[in-house]
């Protein structure tokens, strides 16, 4: 989630709740991936379920098990890798400054570590994607 400084001073808790829904949410649609896909069919019936349920395992098993999820919780970022990156970033664009890792993220508006690790823990336990 992206929030300009003046809307994580003054709209904080509903970025709290907004983040305790976005978990909640994400944790009931990795635990029924059947029921998930039926929720979005019903906002777009032109969609495939087929397609549409692969597609979603498919994020499950590739874009939500990277290992610092499993150890951080959903969510969270590496303030070491962000200024890693941020520092390739400057160099390649001869950016005269490097933005500071807590310029870019913060994690204070994050749910608690143990909600964001019980997402990790379903992601892991989630089928692996199934090929026909």
């Amino acid at each position: 989630m992206v929030a300009s400084p003046a809307a994580q001073e003054s709209k904080g808790d509903a970025l709290r709740a907004f983040l305790r829904g976005l978990n909640r949410s994400l944790l009931a649609a990795v635990n029924d991936p059947e029921a998930a896909v039926e929720a979005v069919l019903t906002r777009n019936a032109a969609l495939n379920r087929t397609i549409e349920l692969e597609r979603w395992r498919e994020t499950i098993a590739g874009e939500m098990s990277h290992p610092e999820i499993a150890t951080m919780g959903f969510g969270a970022a590496d303030p070491i890798r962000i200024a890693r990156g941020t520092g390739l970033l400057a160099e390649t664009l001869g950016l005269a400054r490097t933005a500071a890792a807590s310029e870019l993220f913060t994690d204070t508006f994050l749910p608690a570590k143990p909600d964001r690790l019980q997402l990790a823990e379903a992601v892991r336990a989630a089928p692996q994607r199934v090929t026909p």
